[in-house]
């Protein structure tokens, strides 16, 4: 006010106050001067308004402004705005990080000034496409950093009106450049597995095939003799024959669960189709008459078992025998097994269960169930080779589904798994 009445001009300012009764207020002070026909000032002519609602406004917009700028700041993608000549208005650390220049200087700017002329063309050319099309894009785009590296960007950018600064651009970058790299690597590594796989599964087949000719010479041979020179041998020898039998019968049974296990396939849609289930739970008992014959034991069969199922019936008949066979087999001395074979449908699968009044297994056991060749009891207690659960594990897991059980020693046993629905 005191320049204005020295120069006779006209005044405008903001001022925080302190009111009588100590709140603080803030006002906005407008004038000037009047002069008389001398050019002298004789009076001063103004109006003071309370602005303190507008202030307090302002400073509530500048809070939440630095607040959402410092959320973008911290975000580790870039985040650029472009007007609609597509020079760059608005973006974050990361962003500006690509570039040797300061901010200041990169606002106002389009891509052809800071990266190769191919490149800004073709970043240039999608935006073009954004705002025209009014559709959001979303590609992988390279970039040339200021050290001269390539990274790999995946992009999304999306076009709105934001009104004072009209129709633009935002785009969001996230860097890819390891991810691809890890992607590329792991294709590797998956072919070199899968050629180590090949290779070994050759050796197990030739391996295996090998193994079996005299296996069978010793079966055999040690069968011959102890037929044709039983009356002639000591009663020590005869133990011995049945010992080589035995030994390798059980190798034999070993060498081909072996071969089973290891040319277990890992995508075996071309044998799936759809089939009944319970012939094929029909079929496995008949598969297992002998034992159940020598067993007699109670086996319940759910009414409700789904009428079909899609899967590779040759390998559902696997996993069920298996476990109805270890049902009929882990048996206290003289008790009657009971089994019970149930199955419901669980949102997008058939879970389907194996339950026994068998002798369990102590939870210590439980982390070797379906180790191969992990055995809980000796062979003189219970004939195996200890690799069944291992096969039928990696059956269900090959069709997508999971194995499980629980348990009780004494008490028995609950096998569990599940064959996707494809209903």
């Amino acid at each position: 006010i005191t320049e204005a009445t020295k120069s006779g001009g006209d005044y405008t300012f903001q001022q925080r106050i302190i009111t009588e009764k100590g709140e603080t207020r803030h006002i906005q002070a407008v004038g000037q001067a009047e002069k008389n026909t001398e050019g002298k000032v004789v009076a001063i002519f103004g109006i003071i308004q309370d602005v303190t609602l507008i202030k307090e406004k302002e400073l509530e917009l500048e809070n939440t402004a630095e607040f959402y700028r410092t959320i973008l700041d911290t975000v580790p993608d870039k985040v650029f705005v472009k007007d609609s000549e597509l020079r760059i208005i608005e973006a974050n650390k990361a962003f500006w990080s690509m570039y040797d220049a300061p901010a200041e200087e990169l606002l106002g700017t389009t891509a052809l000034e800071s990266f190769p002329k191919e490149q800004a063309e073709g970043f240039l050319a999608r935006d073009k496409q954004v705002l025209k099309q009014n559709e959001i894009n979303e590609t992988e785009e390279e970039i040339t950093t200021k050290n001269g590296d390539t990274i790999l960007h995946y992009t999304r950018k999306i076009p709105f009106d934001s009104g004072l600064k009209g129709r633009v651009l935002l785009g969001m970058a996230q860097d890819i450049t390891a991810r691809r790299q890890a992607e590329e690597e792991q294709k590797i590594l998956i072919q070199k597995l899968s050629e180590s796989n090949g290779e070994l599964e050759e050796f197990a087949f030739v391996a295996s095939h090998d193994l079996q000719e005299p296996l069978r010479i010793i079966t055999n041979f040690s069968d011959i003799i102890r037929a044709d020179y039983t009356d002639k041998l000591p009663e020590e020898a005869g133990e011995y024959l049945k010992f080589i039998h035995d030994g390798a019968s059980h190798m034999q049974d070993l060498v081909r669960d072996m071969l089973e296990y290891a040319r277990l396939s890992h995508n075996e849609a071309a044998s799936e189709r759809r089939f009944k289930i319970k012939p094929k739970i029909e079929f496995v008992q008949e598969n297992l008459r002998e034992r159940i014959d020598e067993k007699q034991p109670e086996i319940i069969v759910a009414e409700n078992i789904p009428t079909h199922v899609m899967g590779n019936p040759a390998r559902f008949v696997r996993v069920l025998q298996n476990l109805v066979s270890n049902s009929l087999k882990y048996q206290p001395e003289g008790q009657q097994p009971k089994i019970q074979i149930t199955c419901q449908k669980i949102d997008d699968a058939y879970k389907f269960s194996v339950k026994d009044n068998g002798i369990g297994m102590r939870e210590e056991h439980w982390d070797k169930v379906f180790m191969p060749f992990q055995r809980l009891h000796s062979k003189s207690e219970y004939r195996g080779t200890g690799i069944g659960l291992a096969i039928c594990q990696k059956i269900v897991n090959n069709w997508g589904g999971e194995l499980w059980f629980n348990s009780k020693y004494g008490k028995g046993t609950t096998f569990y798994f599940t064959m996707p629905s494809q209903d």
